[in-house]
C-alpha cells in the first residue's frame, strides 16, 4: 500500500498517521508506504507500521474532506483506505533521547504538571485570536505559578493588524525548533492552547491535552479523544471588525480570556500530568 497526501498541511499530515496504524492492525503483514512530498516524512520516523517503500500494490491518493459531516480528519483517511477506525489519535513515535532533548530545552528541571505550551500562529486571518488576548492568557497563567513555553514554526502573523511579533511568554522558542524537536517539548507538557493550526495535532500525537480555539472547520472534525474546543458565536460574522477574512465563520473575537482560561483549567483537571 502507497499512500499519497498531496495537499494539506502539518496537521493533516499528522493525521495520516493514525490512519496508518488502523491499516496495520487491519492487514500486519502488508507493507505500508507514505509520501507527503517530503514536506512532513519526519512525522513518520521511527514509525513501526511503515516498512520501506513497497514494490507494486495498491496506491491510494489520500483527500481532505473539510465538512466533517463523517467524523474528524483519521476517519475520513480510514474510509479512503477501507479500514475501520477504532482509535483516530494521531501518534508520533519519540528516541528515548529525543525525549530527553525536549525536555533540555526548557532549561533547569520544572514541574511538568505546571508547563503549557501555546502556539498564537494560525494559517488563515479567520482562525487567528488577538495577541492582546493571547497576552493577557499567558499573563495570568504566568501569575498563577505555570511555565508558559510559546513555540511555533515561525512568528505569528496578524494580517489585519500588519504585525509579526510573539508573545511575553517566559520561555519563547519560537522560530526555533524542527518538527521533532516541537515534539519532544509538546510531550514534556501538561497541556497545550492553540487556535486550529498544526501545532494543535502535534500535541494529540505524542499524548498532550489541547484546549483547541476553532472558527471555521466545525469543531469535531479536527479534534480528539483529549481536546477541550473553545467555540465562537454559533451565527455567521457580520464582518465588522478591521479583520480580512475570506469568508465567513464563527469570530473568535467573542471568545474571551476567561473562556480559554476556564476551558485550559478543565483540561488539566480532566487530564492531570504525571509528576
Amino acid at each position: 500500500m502507497r499512500i499519497y497526501l498531496p495537499e494539506g498541511g502539518l496537521g493533516d499530515a499528522a493525521a495520516v498517521t493514525a490512519a496508518v496504524r488502523e491499516f496495520h492492525r487491519e492487514h500486519p503483514e502488508e507493507p505500508v508506504h507514505v509520501n507527503t512530498m517530503h514536506r512532513y516524512d519526519d512525522l513518520y520516523r521511527w514509525n513501526p507500521h511503515l516498512r520501506e517503500r513497497p514494490e507494486g500494490g495498491r496506491a491510494v491518493v489520500l483527500e481532505l474532506e473539510r465538512d466533517g459531516a463523517l467524523g474528524n480528519i483519521p476517519m475520513s483517511f480510514c474510509r479512503q483506505l477501507g479500514v475501520r477506525c477504532l482509535n483516530s489519535t494521531p501518534e508520533v513515535y519519540l528516541l528515548p533521547s529525543e525525549e530527553a532533548g525536549g525536555s533540555a530545552r526548557l532549561g533547569s528541571p520544572v514541574d511538568r504538571r505546571r508547563l503549557v505550551a501555546v502556539d498564537v500562529w494560525a494559517r488563515a486571518e479567520s482562525r487567528t485570536w488577538r495577541l492582546e488576548r493571547w497576552e493577557e492568557l499567558v499573563s495570568r497563567l504566568a501569575r498563577e505559578g505555570y511555565l508558559v513555553v510559546e513555540l511555533g514554526r515561525r512568528v505569528a502573523t496578524y494580517t489585519h493588524r500588519r504585525e509579526k511579533r510573539a508573545t511575553s511568554a517566559p520561555l519563547n522558542l519560537v522560530g526555533q525548533l524542527s518538527i521533532r524537536e516541537t515534539l519532544a517539548v509538546l510531550k514534556v507538557c501538561a497541556l497545550f492552547i492553540g487556535t486550529d493550526s498544526g501545532s494543535s495535532h502535534l500535541a494529540a500525537a505524542v499524548g498532550t491535552p489541547q484546549v483547541v480555539l476553532y472558527s471555521r472547520s466545525p469543531w469535531y472534525s479536527r479534534a480528539y479523544w483529549n481536546t477541550t474546543p473553545v467555540l465562537g458565536s454559533r451565527h455567521p460574522c457580520p464582518r465588522l471588525c478591521d479583520r480580512e477574512c475570506s469568508e465567513s465563520f464563527f469570530c473568535l473575537d467573542e471568545i474571551t480570556p476567561n473562556h480559554v482560561h476556564a476551558a485550559a483549567q478543565l483540561a488539566l483537571s480532566r487530564f492531570p500530568k504525571e509528576p
